[in-house]
């Protein structure tokens, strides 16, 4: 076994056993420094809301974790490997957004009751904070730059399947051959139909939280009902970059091994690109996408919250007579 080989069954542990480890640490940091908490909110409609939306989102998590023990369980060639993340993200970001839809459509004050009509303009921007839309951004160009770099170099395999090998060629010319499975237009291709319909239903779900109308007047709803926005929005935007830093993860890890054994003496044709350093390449991305999904991981489970207290219900009846 070459210095690839070795590298990657002493790193990989030893890189994910401290990505968890940060995990931990940024989670605690995080939590410990919200300035809310759902349980301190007594308000009836509130826990209305946000029994809904959680509902919603632990539903969707138990169903995205059977589709994906199903589709990774598949006889695909490992397509189901690859695809998980993405499918762990879909089926969980359009559960979401049935959970918007039946918050939309949850009262919050009698019909007959006060109305308000407020001007305001709300966006995506003012619900998720720019850093945790640069994280998402950054999780999916991770995930379009690996798997087209990883496509526009794979071969055909010995079973003729497009973009399941590498080719390779001796320093001399005098030998050939292929090395895989490799990470090409054979997985890419699905992969990106499935990112594709993640971003179309994420921005469906940001719409529906942006669009869908005030639950009732006065200051302590607006702030209940902000919450819940907030908590979906960055939710969703979570879920796009962990999915895009986690595919990409195991799109390196794939390669990785597909190069476990090659040397500096194999080149890739008609160039002086070595398959022993793209291996390398390979190795050194894996830190990188592990440390970057660990803190999407971190936003998806501790959304940022406001750190001022809620208008009180005594206040809001003031504010209202």
């Amino acid at each position: 076994m070459n210095g690839v080989g070795v590298s990657l069954f002493l790193l990989v542990p030893l890189g994910m056993g401290l990505a968890v480890l940060l995990g931990v640490v940024l989670l605690v940091q995080r939590l410990t420094r919200r300035g809310v908490r759902w349980s301190q909110i007594t308000d009836p409609v509130a826990q209305r809301w946000r029994t809904v939306s959680a509902t919603a989102w632990w539903v969707g998590a138990a169903l995205a974790v059977i589709a994906v023990a199903a589709i990774a369980g598949a006889d695909d060639l490992g397509r189901g490997l690859l695809l998980a993340p993405l499918v762990f993200g879909l089926v969980l970001v359009a559960a979401t957004g049935v959970g918007e839809l039946v918050t939309a459509r949850t009262a919050g004050t009698d019909p007959g009751g006060d109305r308000e009509v407020t001007l305001e303009v709300r966006t995506v921007s003012g619900l998720v904070p720019l850093g945790r839309r640069v994280v998402a951004a950054l999780g999916v160009v991770a995930l379009l730059v690996v798997t087209v770099l990883t496509a526009l170099i794979s071969a055909a395999d010995d079973m003729g399947r497009v973009g399941r090998a590498v080719p390779y060629t001796s320093a001399d010319g005098a030998t050939e051959g292929l090395r895989g499975p490799w990470p090409g237009w054979f997985y890419t291709v699905p992969i990106w139909v499935l990112l594709l319909t993640l971003l179309v239903t994420a921005a469906w779900v940001l719409r529906l939280v942006v669009d869908r109308p005030r639950s009732g007047p006065g200051a302590r709803k607006r702030y209940l009902d902000d919450l819940i926005r907030r908590t979906t929005a960055q939710r969703v935007v979570a879920v796009v970059a962990l999915v895009g830093f986690g595919t990409a993860w195991l799109t390196a890890v794939v390669a990785l091994m597909a190069l476990s054994g090659a040397d500096d003496r194999e080149l890739y044709p008609g160039t002086t690109l070595d398959l022993y350093a793209v291996g390398w390449v390979c190795l050194a991305a894996l830190p990188v996408f592990g440390a970057a999904s660990v803190v999407a991981l971190v936003q998806l489970l501790a959304p940022d919250l406001p750190t001022v207290s809620a208008p009180s219900a005594q206040e809001q009846g003031a504010r209202s007579s």
